[in-house]
């Protein structure tokens, strides 16, 4: 049997009948050594803010070398309830995960260009029987069906594992709101995936279009932690753009497609910032309205070139309420709400 559990003996010769791989005895730690040098946890925090929305091309690589963690505008939860005590921390190389044995090779590594330091999901021996951990990447704004999510991942220990990596355009907290699926990763209980693996997805997956902003989720979870649940290393998460090219927009790519993306933040007092796409140079037309189709400003009238633009919009002496920008390029012409609460 592969875990190593302090329960009377007659259960022990019950489990002993069941098929394990022999090679891998030992790798866990006693369950209540677990729960007594876990019962903290690594306590989750929601991450600190952006201060600006971060486009695919320009976001990453992400190698958790600094202390801090989540990193900047990164976020973890548990979808359990109770709420899983081990959730999603920062290891360095050769440190052993909490909960698991020497001698058995299971110590963090990091794949080539890595630095020192890796994300980690590991199996939670004192919270609930299951697990259900996120870590959850910056919102990423305006999204293109042919940019790649890119990461590096190793599996270790022999147990079954899973994690699926998910997409939400809307909230960054709540599994319900993950309902994009972009890969799906099932590891047996074997040591064969211990070896670092460069993964890449294209983000032609259904439910994503030209123009989306998503967070991306990577979630760990197993339904028993007792008879389940591995190491799972990831490193260097980055977004890679469809084209780049040397024309002065801000995110450096050609998109496929005219966008008008939703303002961030939104709602804002007293600015916020619109960001718009085009294929092509076009003559644009930007203009914010009120309620009543009254035009209030006009931040843009001027030929543009193909790429990603963006533009701040101060508020200034504007009353609170919800105003409509619209942006005329070519033909092309797309209307959104944003609301200024002063």
């Amino acid at each position: 049997m592969i875990k190593n559990l302090l329960i009377p003996v007659f259960i022990l010769i019950f489990a002993a009948t069941v098929s394990y791989s022999g090679d891998d005895i030992g790798q866990k730690k006693d369950r209540p050594n677990q729960k007594q040098q876990r019962s903290v946890g690594n306590n989750y925090t929601e991450g600190v803010p952006l201060e600006s929305p971060i486009f695919i091309d320009s976001w990453g690589p992400e190698s958790f070398e600094p202390v801090l963690f989540p990193p900047p505008g990164w976020s973890r939860f548990t979808s359990n309830t109770p709420p899983n005590v081990i959730t999603w921390a920062r290891y360095t190389v050769g440190q052993l995960p909490p909960g698991w044995n020497p001698g058995f090779g299971l110590e963090v590594t990091a794949p080539p260009g890595g630095g020192t330091a890796v994300a980690l999901a590991t199996y939670d021996g004192a919270g609930p029987t299951s697990n259900n951990i996120w870590l959850v990447t910056p919102r990423i704004y305006n999204v293109q069906t042919t940019d790649s999510l890119v990461f590096w991942i190793s599996k270790k220990a022999a147990y079954s594992d899973n994690l699926d990596v998910k997409a939400s355009k809307t909230i960054n907290n709540n599994a319900a709101a993950f309902t994009i699926t972009i890969a799906t990763l099932t590891f047996g209980p074997t040591n064969n995936d211990s070896a670092w693996v460069r993964k890449a997805y294209r983000l032609n997956v259904t439910g994503i279009a030209n123009g989306d902003s998503l967070y991306i989720g990577f979630w760990e979870h197993v339904a028993n932690n007792i008879i389940d649940g591995g190491i799972i290393q990831i490193d260097l998460v980055q977004g890679v753009g469809s084209q780049v090219v040397s024309n002065g927009n801000i995110s450096g790519l050609v998109p496929g497609q005219f966008s008008l993306a939703q303002n961030y933040p939104n709602p804002f007092n007293p600015s916020t910032t619109i960001y718009y796409s085009l294929p092509k140079s076009s003559n644009v037309k930007l203009t914010v309205y009120d309620v009543l189709g009254n035009e209030v400003s006009t931040l843009v009238n001027e030929n543009k070139l193909a790429g990603t633009h963006k533009i701040d919009f101060i508020s200034g002496y504007l009353a609170s309420g919800i105003y409509f920008y619209k942006l005329v390029a070519g033909d092309y012409v797309e209307v959104k709400k944003m609301t200024l609460i002063k």
